[in-house]
């Protein structure tokens, strides 16, 4: 799951390669420990990955909700760390040396001298550790995502580098549905248009709520005959995210 997830954040794969990796490891996706950033591996800040902290919420969030697998949030990651400086025997690879005496600056100042009140963070870190924290919580309080059903959700978009990045999908089981999607893309923005089928969440006529539960924005209501699709259109920027909950 990690390449596919950075192959796509990289600009290499379209999003299909991540659909396949599901497909692949469906029958034992729940063993999976899913992330994108550890000890080995290069930070998503760094050079030698996206080049951009904002890149992670995008993969993460994917990472944490696509399967029934538990995933993992490194240390600094929440809060943008990069790789600033060439260390003693890591040297300069876009990795946080686990071999010298060396300081991690962006962690560090969420630490704030002892504080650990986030004081010393940018407006952009904040977001991007209250997002990160959303993430975690929407991962522990919904069972869906441990037991439900994963489905692939059409897209429509007049830019077509777009759909081939951004992804979208329903995770659901009984009664509970959730509907979350992120545009893997630094550079590609624009309206999309997601369909959800009729009969596959909405039993029944009456109104449906897409409850926002990820970025505290917006909420979406319809008007459900069951019989026609749904349709919803989000202005997706770079590394935009998004999770609703679907109250029937």
């Amino acid at each position: 799951m990690y390449d596919a997830v950075r192959s796509v954040l990289e600009g290499k794969e379209s999003v299909e390669k991540i659909k396949n990796a599901i497909v692949y490891t469906e029958d034992y996706s729940e063993h999976m420990l899913t992330f994108i950033e550890n000890h080995d591996e290069q930070r998503v800040a760094s050079q030698y990955f996206a080049g951009n902290m904002m890149a992670g919420l995008a993969g993460m969030l994917i990472s944490a909700t696509i399967h029934k697998g538990p995933f993992m949030i490194y240390f600094g990651q929440e809060v943008g760390e990069g790789e600033e400086a060439e260390k003693g025997v890591s040297g300069l690879d876009g990795r946080t040396t686990i071999f010298d005496y060396w300081g991690v600056t962006q962690h560090q100042n969420w630490m704030n001298e002892g504080a650990f009140d986030g004081a010393r963070l940018n407006l952009f870190q904040r977001h991007l550790r209250e997002t990160y924290s959303n993430i975690i919580k929407i991962g522990t309080e919904y069972e869906v995502l441990q037991k439900g059903k994963t489905k692939f959700i059409e897209i429509k978009s007049e830019n077509e580098k777009l759909k081939k990045s951004v992804i979208s999908y329903l995770r659901y089981k009984d009664s509970q549905t959730l509907f979350i999607g992120a545009n893997m893309s630094e550079n590609d923005r624009g309206v999309v248009s997601f369909r959800i089928p009729e009969g596959d969440i909405f039993s029944k006529h009456g109104r449906v709520v897409f409850a926002d539960i990820l970025n505290n924005k917006n909420d979406y209501e319809f008007d459900c005959d069951n019989s026609k699709d749904i349709e919803i259109s989000l202005y997706m920027e770079p590394y935009a995210v998004f999770a609703f909950k679907i109250v029937v």
